[in-house]
C-alpha cells in the first residue's frame, strides 16, 4: 500500500523507516512524527533553525513539549506559526493525528494555496486545498479519522510530484 509514495519519501531522504528496515504503512502516526516528516519534506523548511533551536529558546514552547526528540521541530513550527496547539495550550505530541489536523499542518508547512471560506469550520480551507490538488487518499474515512503512515506519505507524494487520482 502506498509503495510509490513511500519510495519517493525514502529516496528524498524524508523518511528512513524503522531500524528493522520496515516502514509500517498501516500504523497510525502521532502529531510529533507527522509534523517532523512534513517539515522535512518542505523545500522552505530551514534546517539551520533546528540546529540552533535547543539553544535559542525553541524548547518548552508547550507545557507538554520540553526537550524530547521532537521539541525543536514543534517549537520551530510554533514560532513560524505553522501550528497553534489546542485551546488548553498543549500540543499533545503523542496523540494520533486526525485528517483535519494533518490537512492544516500539510497546507501551512508546504505553503499551499488556500481559498477563503466563511463557513466557520476551521479545517475546511485546509481540506479544500488538499482536495484541489487531488491529495486526499481515497481511503481517508472522515475529518476525525486518524491517518496512517502510508496515507501521510501519499499526501506528501501527491503534492510534491503533482500526482492526481485517475478513475479506476
Amino acid at each position: 500500500v502506498n509503495l510509490q509514495a513511500i519510495t519517493y519519501l525514502k529516496d528524498q531522504k524524508v523518511v528512513q523507516g524503522y531500524a528493522d528496515g520496515s516502514y509500517k504503512p498501516e500504523s497510525k502516526i502521532n502529531r510529533a512524527e507527522f509534523l517532523k516528516i512534513v517539515m522535512e519534506a518542505s523545500e522552505s523548511f530551514n534546517t539551520e533553525a533546528l540546529e540552533v533551536a535547543p539553544h535559542d529558546g525553541f524548547t518548552n514552547c508547550f507545557p507538554d513539549v520540553k526537550t524530547q526528540w521532537f521539541a525543536s521541530y514543534v517549537c520551530v513550527a510554533a514560532q513560524s506559526k505553522l501550528i497553534k496547539g489546542y485551546d488548553d495550550g498543549t500540543f499533545k505530541p503523542e496523540r494520533e493525528i486526525n485528517f483535519a489536523e494533518a490537512a492544516k499542518i500539510i497546507v501551512n508547512t508546504l505553503g499551499l494555496e488556500m481559498t477563503a471560506d466563511d463557513s466557520g469550520v476551521w479545517y475546511k480551507v485546509y481540506v479544500k486545498a488538499l482536495s484541489d490538488l487531488s491529495a486526499i487518499p481515497q481511503d481517508v474515512a472522515g475529518f476525525n479519522y486518524n491517518i496512517t503512515r502510508g496515507q501521510m506519505a501519499e499526501m506528501i507524494w501527491r503534492i510534491k510530484t503533482k500526482q492526481i487520482y485517475a478513475p479506476t
